[in-house]
């Protein structure tokens, strides 16, 4: 599913764990490696280009000595706009980004790029977590076997659907999904109930079709805020994986707005896949 997987990085400790997960995303399909550091603009920017590009060969090297296929770039720029324009000009099919609680990202970009990358990114971006010890500044990842047990909330539109026929396709390491629509709160209560009649419904014939792969699956229809549910059910399922479109066309209107995904990636303790509209 993932050939190419872009790695960006910004030397922190969290970031340097992110290498963990290289061979969990070979198990589902990687054969190469992007590594990135971007430098940002300033008047000494050349000279800490010269010191990063040393390190990262040196890491390059490191995961070449494991059998991994690699290239690596240290770009001058704004964090963001380098990492979109590497992923389209090295076509990779994934892009891996770290995220340390509520500093969302922020080790890596300033102000709204993160926003910016989730917003109008044309890859599939993947969120890891981490969870933070008790020595201060020290973090640790969230689990490992990452796609084992999936939360998948959709509003039944087209990229929901596109994105659920890629999780049919990880029958191999997926055990597990969780299948969540989230119904507007503003609705009257008859039409919440002949809702959910219908949800129910949708939502049973996707279930009977990941169990015929062999992936067991379990139903959550909630009323509210959908970023809220999604957030909340991760927690109470113990998922390993929130997998969800950055955009949708139904019920979820944050997604049609382009929030839902923002917000959950923000505040979810879990990890967290963005797929764009058209994958």
């Amino acid at each position: 599913m993932f050939k190419k997987v872009l790695l960006a990085t910004d030397f922190s400790p969290p970031a340097e764990q992110l290498y963990e997960l290289l061979e969990e995303f070979k198990r589902v399909g990687m054969e190469e490696v992007v590594l990135l550091y971007v430098v940002r603009l300033s008047g000494v920017a050349r000279r800490f280009q010269e010191k990063a590009s040393e390190k990262l060969m040196a890491k390059k090297k490191e995961l070449e000595e494991k059998g991994f296929q690699v290239k690596a770039y240290t770009p001058i720029g704004f964090p963001a706009q380098e990492i979109q324009k590497l992923a389209d000009k090295e076509d990779v099919s994934l892009i891996l980004i770290g995220s340390v609680g509520e500093s969302f990202l922020r080790r890596i970009f300033l102000g709204s790029t993160a926003s910016d990358l989730i917003r109008t990114s044309n890859k599939p971006i993947f969120l890891e977590k981490y969870r933070e010890l008790e020595e201060e500044g020290e973090y640790q990842r969230i689990g490992d076997n990452k796609f084992e047990k999936i939360l998948f909330p959709t509003d039944f539109s087209g990229p929901s659907y596109r994105i659920y026929e890629k999780i049919k396709a990880l029958k191999d390491v997926t055990k597990e999904v969780i299948l969540v629509h989230v119904i507007d709160k503003g609705v009257s209560d008859e039409e919440i109930s002949k809702l959910r009649k219908e949800t129910r419904k949708k939502l049973n014939e996707m279930k009977e079709e990941l169990e015929e792969v062999g992936i067991r699956s379990e139903i959550r229809i909630r009323t509210g805020t959908p970023s809220d549910n999604i957030v909340r059910i991760g927690e109470e399922d113990v998922v390993s994986l929130i997998v969800i479109p950055s955009r949708g066309e139904g019920l979820i209107k944050e997604i049609l707005l382009g929030s839902t995904a923002e917000n959950v990636a923000r505040r979810s303790k879990r990890p967290v896949l963005i797929f764009p509209e058209r994958i």
